[in-house]
């Protein structure tokens, strides 16, 4: 990403998101990761997500096999690396937050769903890093890797306050 849309970006959300949280009892958590990171750690979050008998890393590309829910597809390692990431970030949460939980007699919560709505991915809920984050959040409570369920809800927001300058910048990819 060039350095005058990373400025433009992390201007507009350091500008947007306290006033789309304002008032809200919504807890948020920013965090930023350099992408080559990532990739270099793709193939031990894959591993620790369980998806290493479906996931192929070759050079620039990710192909998703196996599946008994769909066809084989290939995603770019780029936008691999950040949906699994996401997800791997998201279990790692789940578990802290869960764990904190208590019910009204201080008893520890045995399990606790998440609804999670990853908007606006590029090619939307029917492209590839939409179905990738879909097929994680399975993986993830199929192997117990959080107590409880991630649902996935997915929709667009038309005019959603810096969409187009996170989505073509971000995980374009």
């Amino acid at each position: 990403m060039g350095g005058r849309r990373a400025d433009r970006y992390r201007s507009e959300f350091r500008r947007q998101f306290p006033m789309v949280l304002a008032g809200s009892s919504v807890f948020a958590l920013g965090l930023s990761v350099q992408g080559g990171t990532i990739i270099d750690s793709l193939p031990e979050l894959i591993a620790q997500m369980g998806l290493d008998q479906n996931l192929r890393v070759s050079g620039q590309q990710v192909t998703i096999v196996g599946l008994a829910s769909g066809p084989n597809f290939t995603i770019s390692t780029v936008q691999a690396a950040s949906v699994i990431y996401l997800m791997h970030f998201i279990c790692r949460m789940h578990a802290l937050i869960r764990d904190e939980l208590r019910d009204g007699e201080g008893a520890q919560f045995v399990s606790c769903d998440w609804q999670i709505s990853p908007d606006n991915f590029p090619l939307g809920v029917d492209g590839p890093m939409a179905a990738l984050f879909s097929i994680a959040a399975n993986s993830a409570a199929n192997l117990r890797l959080v107590s409880g369920n991630l649902r996935v809800l997915t929709h667009y927001l038309h005019g959603d306050p810096g969409v187009d300058v996170c989505v073509s910048g971000n995980v374009k990819g």
